[in-house]
């Protein structure tokens, strides 16, 4: 029931195939059965609507290996993959375990599970999401109870399979903080897995991991290049797709090259091609859903876009992932009018402020385009000379519209009413302590290295023409 530890079983994917196409490896899984929507791309596989069930609320991955063009390389002592439960009803679960003491190996198996999920749910809550932070707490705890097993010698995937059976739904959906003491360690660590706090953020890790990979694929060509920006592309063979990544110099603080994408609302007057713009549900500084129409003569593209951000207060960076797939819960979305598209979106941002005492930001984003159909070279070419330029002003002009005095970027940051900007403000405080980053000089992997890591497997982040997914 184990495969190969990742950092022995990495590969990687054509151009051809879509950025970042996950790789099966060891026992690749039968295929998904009739209306199976798993948690994640490849999350489960059934043959029946009650095992679909089953799965569906205890796992958020398949016993599956797989790697991702550009992931981050693994750290020394990673754990190789395990499993809890047995036949389709499984997880895949593997850890970076750091160096020193860990503080669950003080508590019983019920405490580090009550612990954990109590530490991380607090982490998660709507005015923290401090996603990275709750990766730690949890990672910790599995290494705990895993290494309580290994000490017992215990089989981590012998749990019986009339066990999973007889849990209520109600204890499985729950946050596993009820339990007895005479369970066993297996038995803790499958609650706790099973808990909405784990899944959630087990799923957010597996989105950050897939946006680090992207800022680091390979395979680029050069359309224009100074010494305060750079503009990079990536094209599929079949001309089906296209990727860009554009590196920055803005002379702007964090505060005020964030804010014009993060006041919503302000996004027409920073943006002249969005006429409308707006939040749905309740907005949160670092989780939020957004929509945008844009005016193009013709059609009617509505971009609708989900925004988690990950903040660092020790090297100093704020991270942004932008998704158009995304789970809807909690609010409805406003049905489409005739003749309105909604493009498919995948952007990953990196915002680091200059450091060394310096003001400015860097930024780098990667912004992967479906076009739905192959393209002509010809025009390809022209695009992308033409965003080259276009693309890199915006963002500077964008932020040179938010310094100025009296304008409505600045009366927001003034206000911080949710106090979003104060924590950018601290961000920036982190990175005037270290050395300065410019376009050459951004940092490689070791900038997103984590002692303590979960590590699912990426999101699969191909564009749709490529996988053959449904755009809502």
């Amino acid at each position: 029931a184990r495969v190969p530890n990742r950092s022995t079983s990495t590969l990687a994917t054509s151009c051809a195939e879509g950025p970042g196409r996950p790789l099966a490896m060891g026992n690749a899984p039968p295929q998904q059965g009739a209306g199976c929507r798993p948690i994640l791309p490849w999350a489960c596989c059934c043959s029946s609507q009650a095992e679909h069930k089953l799965v569906e609320e205890i796992t958020p991955a398949v016993r599956v290996s797989v790697s991702h063009l550009g992931a981050v390389p693994d750290e020394e002592g990673a754990d190789d993959d395990f499993y809890i439960g047995q036949g389709t009803a499984s997880m895949t679960l593997s850890v970076s375990a750091g160096e020193g003491i860990n503080p669950f190996d003080v508590m019983t198996a019920a405490e580090v599970v009550e612990e954990a999920l109590a530490r991380a749910g607090a982490l998660m809550a709507h005015d923290r999401y401090e996603i990275l932070a709750a990766e730690e707490v949890l990672s910790q705890a599995v290494a705990s109870l895993r290494a309580r097993m290994q000490q017992h010698a215990v089989d981590v995937h012998d749990l019986p399979r009339s066990t999973w059976q007889k849990q209520s739904d109600a204890q499985f959906g729950g946050d596993g903080n009820e339990g007895d003491e005479d369970k066993s360690i297996q038995e803790h660590l499958l609650r706790m897995c099973a808990s909405t706090t784990f899944r959630s953020v087990y799923e957010r890790v597996a989105q950050f991991d897939a946006s680090v990979a992207i800022l680091h694929n390979t395979g680029f060509s050069t359309v224009f290049a100074a010494a305060d920006g750079k503009f990079e592309t990536r094209v599929s063979s079949d001309r089906r797709w296209f990727e860009y990544r554009m590196t920055v110099d803005i002379d702007a603080p964090l505060t005020e090259c964030v804010s014009t994408g993060h006041e919503v609302d302000l996004l027409p007057q920073a943006q002249p091609l969005v006429n409308t713009a707006s939040m749905l549900g309740t907005p949160f500084g670092y989780n939020f859903v957004s929509m945008m129409r844009l005016g193009f003569p013709f059609i009617q593209p509505e971009v609708l876009i989900e925004v988690i951000r990950h903040r660092d207060y020790e090297f100093g960076y704020l991270m942004e992932v932008v998704r158009s797939e995304f789970s809807c819960e909690g609010f409805e979305l406003p049905a489409k009018g005739w003749g309105v598209i909604r493009p498919w979106v995948y952007n990953t941002n990196l915002w680091i402020p200059r450091g060394g005492g310096q003001a400015g930001t860097t930024i780098v984003q990667v912004s992967i385009i479906d076009c739905t159909m192959s393209v002509p070279s010809w025009f390809l070419n022209v695009l992308i000379s033409k965003m080259s330029t276009a693309f890199i002003n915006d963002l500077r002009s964008s932020a040179k519209k938010a310094m100025q005095p009296e304008s409505p970027w600045a009366n927001r940051i003034e206000e911080d009413a949710a106090g979003f900007y104060s924590e950018l403000r601290n961000i920036e405080a982190a990175a005037a302590t270290r050395r300065e980053v410019r376009v050459n000089s951004v940092p490689d992997h070791e900038l997103f290295h984590r002692p303590w890591r979960l590590r699912p497997p990426p999101i699969d982040t191909r564009p749709p023409s490529t996988r053959g997914a449904r755009q809502r």
